[in-house]
């Protein structure tokens, strides 16, 4: 429904970064539900896991909140 939102007032900078967002929670919440046991996992398995996605997750949090608030300061001034 969303998607359909941003596709119909043809706003496809706010989908891209909506599209980042939730790219990011659902590897969230991937890394929750599943880990990869691999040759460096030791005790801790599921740390790698976290450890390798997490990194990703913050990366495309950190340009859609950028875009968000280059957002919102050009609402305000403009």
């Amino acid at each position: 429904m969303g998607v359909y939102f941003f596709y119909k007032k043809n706003d496809t900078k706010r989908l891209f970064v909506s599209v980042m967002i939730a790219l990011g929670l659902s590897i969230l919440v991937f890394c929750e539900l599943f880990y990869f046991d691999d040759l460096f996992s030791g005790a801790a398995q599921r740390f790698n896991t976290v450890f390798k996605y997490y990194t990703q997750v913050w990366l495309l949090f950190s340009i859609a909140s950028a875009y968000a608030l280059y957002d919102i300061i050009d609402k305000n001034t403009g």
